[in-house]
């Protein structure tokens, strides 16, 4: 059992869902935290639960002793190609609350599978033949480097630099950062480090915005066959202080939702 205190003017009634988010890092505007433990689910309370049409999806655990991930489950896309959608709906009442016009952010930890030179993997998409925003990683000439994508409706596609300040290896883990900068800009770091910069024209948004997909682009091409630890998302910025909690946490998915049905309510100061 647990006691909620509500504030006023919040109504609570008999048989609602009450959901606590517990995080060290302020939940306020966390929109999506998807775990990957062995299930697609949101734990973030606004119900952007994953799936995957294929049915082929592979959770595998980590053992390796030396990894801090050791224990928990990932997303392992080298075992299959799973196509995962997340698709916001009018049912869960969420169908508005991803906008990358605005302020915006994604945290995601992965492991940076092997390149042949030139090749680039996407991790993350949220794109039509229109407009949108992709998270990837890429071998160029020999050096691998994450990097965003952004495309407006007034433009063409805009790269983040590949450069030092975003450099990573095959093999490593890696914790990639990608947020809105200023209107027309995203920008991309690796480990809480520097930040490097996507410079677009017109709105990434319209009035039928694609579903999230996990380990392909919108095409279903550029395959990652890395792996997913775990995916945040929120409706804000966040600051270096956020970025360098969220990098040095043993575990570095610690968002769990705790959630149960109301059986009594006492009331205090508010209507219910």
């Amino acid at each position: 059992n647990a006691k909620f205190v509500v504030a006023s003017p919040v109504d609570v009634k008999i048989g609602d869902i009450v959901s606590c988010i517990a995080d060290d890092v302020d939940t306020d505007e966390l929109i999506g935290a998807w775990n990957f433990y062995h299930n697609l689910r949101d734990e973030s309370g606004y119900n952007f639960d994953g799936v995957d049409s294929s049915n082929n999806i592979v959770y595998t655990r980590d053992t390796a002793e030396s990894s801090r991930f050791r224990g928990h489950p990932y997303i392992d896309f080298s075992a299959s190609n799973p196509t995962i959608t997340i698709t916001p709906s009018t049912s869960e009442n969420n169908s508005t609350i991803i906008n990358f016009d605005s302020d915006s952010a994604i945290v995601l930890w992965c492991r940076v599978p092997s390149l042949n030179n030139g090749e680039s993997k996407i991790i993350f998409d949220r794109s039509d033949s229109g407009n949108g925003l992709k998270i990837g990683v890429q071998n160029s000439g020999g050096t691998y480097y994450a990097f965003v994508q952004v495309k407006g409706s007034g433009g063409s596609w805009a790269t983040s630099s590949l450069n030092a300040n975003v450099e990573t290896s095959s093999g490593k883990d890696i914790m990639i950062g990608v947020e809105k900068f200023s209107s027309n800009q995203y920008r991309v770091s690796v480990n809480a480090s520097y930040w490097n910069y996507a410079v677009y024209a017109g709105d990434i948004e319209d009035s039928s915005p694609p579903p999230i997909r996990l380990g392909l682009s919108s095409a279903g091409s550029n395959r990652f066959d890395g792996r997913l630890y775990s995916l945040r998302m929120y409706t804000k910025t966040l600051s270096s202080t956020d970025y360098t909690t969220m990098f040095k946490r043993k575990q570095p998915f610690s968002t769990m939702k705790f959630a149960g049905k109301v059986t009594k309510v006492d009331d205090g100061n508010s209507a219910t």
